[in-house]
């Protein structure tokens, strides 16, 4: 968890730091030690800001956009001792393998490149 900064004023039994001469100090406070009311306090809903309302406004009726997981189920790491190892595996997995090669899909993936498409619209 992030600690966070608070600002306290000095009391009788804190000693005032040298960097504390405005009747102030700072302390780190950990969120987990927080007491149940400074909680609630934290937890006040906030209001959306005029930028914010004028986004709303200005994407209302505006359609939908889905973004599809194109993430891997599961990636793995693997070592090889030498060349021939390398290359044999190059030909168990079908794909053409280079030094240069930095990743690979099994199944060979057909990636699709979106840098040379643009938004039409029908109007």
């Amino acid at each position: 968890m992030k600690k966070k900064i608070v600002k306290r004023k000095i009391t009788k039994k804190r000693k005032p730091s040298a960097t504390a001469d405005s009747g102030y100090y700072y302390e780190r406070i950990d969120p987990s030690t927080l007491s149940a009311k400074q909680k609630k306090r934290k937890k006040k809903k906030e209001k959306p800001s005029r930028s914010q309302k004028v986004c709303d406004k200005e994407w209302k009726g505006m359609p939908e956009f889905v973004q599809e997981n194109l993430e891997p189920w599961r990636s793995v790491k693997v070592h090889f001792a030498d060349r021939k190892s390398f290359l044999a595996f190059s030909k168990l997995v079908k794909q053409k393998l280079t030094k240069k090669t930095r990743s690979i899909w099994y199944p060979e993936a057909d990636i699709g490149r979106m840098s040379n498409k643009e938004y039409a619209s029908e109007f």
